[in-house]
Formats: C-alpha cells, structure tokens, sequence
C-alpha cells in the first residue's frame, strides 16, 4: 500500500489538475484500504530530472561530485 504517488517527467508539467484527477481514480479505482493514506504529486524536478541526472552521472564520473 504505497503512501504517496509521484507523477514526473512531461506528464508533471501537465499541472495540479491532472494531479488531482489521477489521485481521485486511484481511489475509486482501487481497493479502499490500498487507498486510504495515498497521496498524489508532483515531482519537485518536472521534466528536469533525467537532465538533471546525467549532469550529476557525468559529475561523479570525472570525480567533481
């Protein structure tokens, strides 16, 4: 039973109103005590994250990290 969701890449920029419409299916659409303390966000990197990830690989690679 996860405790929170987290919705990221592209699909994060789409706003809060897609986050509150994926949160309201999990909870109709599942089990209500899968449910019961689940909570749906957004990712705080957005569409950065795989960006932002290999700019930190390739840090650590070369040893700047």
């Amino acid at each position: 039973n996860p405790e929170k969701v987290i919705i990221g890449g592209g699909v994060s920029e789409a706003g809060d109103w897609f986050v509150a419409r994926i949160e309201a299916a999990a909870i109709n659409l599942a089990m209500k005590a899968a449910t019961r303390e689940v909570t749906v966000m957004r990712a705080r990197l957005g569409n950065k994250a795989g960006l932002l990830g290999a700019a930190a690989f390739a840090l650590d690679q070369e040893g700047h990290a």
